[in-house]
């Protein structure tokens, strides 16, 4: 009797375990993939100058303005020496990229002029651990990047790339692009390495997890209200579209 009461405790128990670990993760269901003409992409973020997306090239050092299904509509060339991220500001239509390697800011119009640069606040600890994202808050007037590895953490700067805070971020392996998403509030970081995308608070605090199937995830696009998510392989030379589930 006292054998039965134990096996009925501990199959109890593991059952508890299971749901704990299991809440608050999810699975991206892949509705569509899209070859991509652009040689390793390494961000993705929302063109609101065309209605369209942003693709930045760490291959190129181009940062090109595409259809929905990656189809190029047209480019531009930059300063940089390794871009890493981007994100296009919906008040001016302006672009600012992630150049890892020079641990820059770069700042473009739309159509490709140079307007300036900042430094990014990152110790340099290895050439191509550094900044590899970037996007922008326009209610809080506030740039998150996320630096991969060593350390791997987000940063917060003002409207003038001046730096606020840095957040050390430990539950992803690496962090390979972020996205502000105004309809939760949410920051949504990007793991290539572990395979996640991760939706969380402003600060970095985690609120729920998502698991992919693709390899080489280098950028990221969320629209909550389609409930779809973009995201480009580098490896794959692909965008692909996923659907989210709440």
């Amino acid at each position: 009797m006292k054998m039965i009461l134990y096996s009925g405790f501990l199959c109890w128990f593991l059952v508890l375990i299971s749901c704990d670990v299991q809440e608050g993760q999810a699975e991206l269901k892949r509705i569509a993939k899209y070859k991509l003409e652009i040689a390793e992409p390494s961000s993705l973020c929302y063109s609101y100058s065309t209605g369209y997306f942003v693709i930045a090239c760490d291959k190129t050092d181009r940062v090109y303005f595409t259809a929905r299904d990656g189809k190029v509509i047209r480019y531009f060339d930059t300063k940089a020496k390794d871009a890493e991220g981007a994100v296009q500001l919906k008040s001016d239509s302006s672009v600012w990229l992630v150049d890892e390697r020079k641990r820059k800011a770069l700042h473009y119009t739309s159509d490709g002029n140079f307007l300036d640069e900042k430094e990014i606040p990152v110790e340099e600890r290895k050439s191509n651990h550094g900044p590899e994202g970037i996007t922008f808050n326009p209610e809080k007037q506030e740039f998150y990047i996320a630096n991969e590895q060593q350390p791997r953490m987000l940063l917060l700067l003002d409207l003038n790339m001046k730096l606020k805070e840095t957040i050390p971020l430990d539950f992803a392996k690496d962090f390979s692009d972020l996205f502000y998403e105004e309809e939760s509030n949410s920051l949504w970081l990007l793991s290539e390495l572990s395979k996640r995308l991760y939706q969380c608070d402003l600060r970095g605090n985690l609120k729920k997890t998502y698991h992919f199937d693709m390899n080489g995830a280098e950028g990221v696009l969320v629209e909550r209200k389609n409930k779809m998510v973009y995201l480009v392989s580098d490896g794959n030379q692909a965008l692909y579209k996923y659907q989210l589930e709440d």
